[in-house]
């Protein structure tokens, strides 16, 4: 299930964002005044697909934006759509051979939060993997 993870991952740099990117277990430290994007991945279980040879899994990628708090929100707003639009139902994205299908999206309302307004988003996905 690591490929899942890689294919979003690599696809959302790739994406040029241009926003500094918190990546678990990175030790990153937020620049004061400086937006960012945190990327999470939630994998559910594998299970059964077929008898022999594959597995069927589902699970959401999530993007947390921070913008500094008491700027507004249309600029933050902007962005979450942008990225949101990168990844539309039924778009596939492949790592080494890996497919993954969108198969939906979400984006939440925004909150202030230590200094930040943060706008947390998921991507829905549905993958095979092989056995």
């Amino acid at each position: 299930m690591l490929e899942i993870e890689q294919a979003f991952t690599a696809d959302f740099i790739a994406q040029g964002f241009g926003l500094p990117i918190a990546h678990e277990n990175s030790g990153f430290e937020p620049v004061a005044g400086t937006p960012y994007v945190e990327l999470t991945m939630f994998p559910n279980d594998e299970t059964g697909a077929s008898l022999a040879h594959r597995n069927e899994t589902d699970g959401f990628f999530q993007f947390v934006l921070r913008y500094p708090e008491n700027g507004g929100a249309i600029t933050a707003k902007t962005m979450r759509e942008t990225m949101l639009a990168a990844y539309p139902v039924a778009r596939i994205l492949t790592y080494g051979g890996q497919k993954v299908h969108i198969t939906g999206q979400h984006g939440m309302r925004g909150i202030n939060e230590g200094g930040w307004f943060r706008l947390t988003c998921a991507v829905f996905y549905r993958a095979f993997t092989p056995r």
